[in-house]
């Protein structure tokens, strides 16, 4: 069964982030306006970085902003992130516009997981609704991080009822918080499957944190993201020679093979489009049976 308290000690707390925060793993930070997201990952990429000599990176951070950070912070674009090694990353997606669309978007997030552990990677994603993290999404990430949630998250963001349960859960507890006195804003409700925990944690803010840092993007034009996950390199394995031979979509390790029939060509859709030398390669998929290949268009 999961821990459903909360460690009393500063030790044990900050022990615990340790555990559930590390390098290869992804995290996704969700919770209502003004409660503290933003400054929940510049915590964890500051100390996360520090414990593991990491990079620190903020994904598309206007760079008139960059005095606000400390000079251990670089700011980095989108499609720079899957050449980065050694990493701590925050990707805000109010600001990096992730693709919209159910589908697109769990694509997006799935190649980050799997980028994580080939880049020694801790990528850290702010949502600011939940409407727009569906369960397969949340089931594929290392931990939830929940900042105090919205009525009206829980009631118009939740359609699984297990995250509506967690939702609500999650403001129970802080209410909970809030009637002994404490400050809601310094916690989170952590659902994390590896190591197994829920339950609440204090998070201090950062050392360098100012009201203009979680003012940031105010003013700032939106800027545009790739339209599914366009890295330096490709996000799958190049095909062998002879008949195409592809993976399950919930494979993302090509563990099993499998082979493509003429029919499956025939019925398949694109799903991502990348330039590979003097060719396009072209993932795609075999709706009815969720196999996927790799072709290319010269």
């Amino acid at each position: 069964m999961p821990d459903l308290g909360m460690d009393k000690d500063k030790e044990g707390q900050e022990r615990r982030w340790q555990e559930i925060i590390r390098p290869e793993t992804v995290s996704i930070i969700l919770g209502r306006k003004g409660y503290g997201k933003s400054a929940l990952a510049y915590w964890l990429c500051d100390q996360t970085a520090g414990e593991h000599d990491l990079l620190r990176v903020v994904i598309n951070l206007p760079g008139e902003r960059q005095s606000l950070l400390p000079e251990s912070f670089v700011i980095r674009g989108l499609d720079d992130v899957p050449g980065l090694s050694n990493a701590a990353i925050i990707i805000d997606e109010g600001t990096t516009m992730l693709p919209a669309g159910q589908r697109k978007l769990e694509e997006m997030v799935k190649g980050y997981v799997a980028l994580s552990r080939q880049r020694n990677q801790v990528i850290l994603f702010i949502f600011h609704a939940s409407a727009d993290v569906g369960s397969r999404i949340l089931r594929g990430v290392d931990a939830i991080l929940l900042k105090e949630p919205s009525q009206r998250q829980i009631q118009h963001g939740a359609k699984d009822n297990w995250w509506r349960q967690l939702l609500t859960e999650a403001k129970e507890r802080f209410e909970a918080l809030a009637d002994i006195g404490a400050n809601p804003r310094e916690f989170t409700l952590v659902d994390s499957e590896e190591p197994e925990f829920r339950g609440m944690l204090y998070n201090p803010l950062p050392a360098f944190w100012s009201d203009d840092l979680s003012r940031a993007w105010a003013g700032v034009d939106n800027l545009k993201a790739p339209d599914v996950f366009t890295p330096l390199e490709l996000p799958f394995r190049l095909p062998q020679a002879g008949r195409p031979r592809g993976w399950h979509a919930d494979d993302p390790q090509h563990e099993l093979r499998y082979p493509v029939t003429p029919q499956m060509q025939r019925e398949a859709v694109v799903l991502e489009q990348h330039q590979y030398q003097h060719s396009v390669a072209l993932m795609m998929e075999h709706p009815p049976t969720r196999v996927r290949w790799v072709d290319f268009k010269r």
